[in-house]
């Protein structure tokens, strides 16, 4: 998480270290999460920040277009102090739609990444995980600090989940 970016052309066997601009202008930072694009694997998303520990704050979502060799910034989070993403997910049948558990909420981009906002009904909650339904992609679940949420449209909009009493309570030692 605080290492930057590696990539391996060879399975592993050898790693080159990549930076988010061809000047490497931009220090090694944290990433908590990469999405590839699972219609074509040159593109990719990067979720800068550690969200793990928290101690490496992020840049916000990178994207490249080239299989890594060059970045660009594709959300800024511009006055978000603290910025960090705990998971992004690609939609499996929309390349386009991508969402990412936030710090600040869920963000959600239906135009691969040029214009990102926050889902309503998350503003404020502090999302850890997120994960499309494996049979129906406009269904994607989300865990929070607070809680579960539900969005039933691709991520436009959320709903906490009332979870039964029995799961509430159970003891998770």
């Amino acid at each position: 998480p605080g290492g930057g970016i590696w990539k391996s052309t060879n399975a592993g066997g050898n790693w080159d270290l990549l930076f988010p601009d061809e000047t490497d202008e931009v220090p090694i930072i944290g990433f908590t999460d990469i999405a590839i694009d699972p219609n074509n694997a040159n593109v990719m998303y990067a979720a800068a920040g550690d969200d793990d520990g928290g101690n490496t704050f992020g840049l916000g979502v990178l994207k490249t277009t080239d299989g890594g060799d060059n970045w660009s910034v594709s959300y800024d989070p511009a006055g978000e102090g603290n910025f960090t993403i705990g998971r992004m997910l690609i939609s499996p049948n929309n390349s386009n739609l991508i969402v990412a558990a936030a710090r600040y909420g869920m963000l959600v981009t239906t135009d691969a990444g040029a214009n990102w906002s926050y889902g309503s009904g998350t503003s404020g909650i502090r999302f850890r995980d997120v994960e499309f339904h494996p049979t129906n992609p406009d269904s994607v679940y989300g865990s929070a600090n607070t809680g579960f949420f539900r969005s039933t449209n691709g991520g436009q909009s959320w709903t906490e989940v009332s979870l039964p009493s029995s799961a509430a309570n159970m003891n998770r030692n």
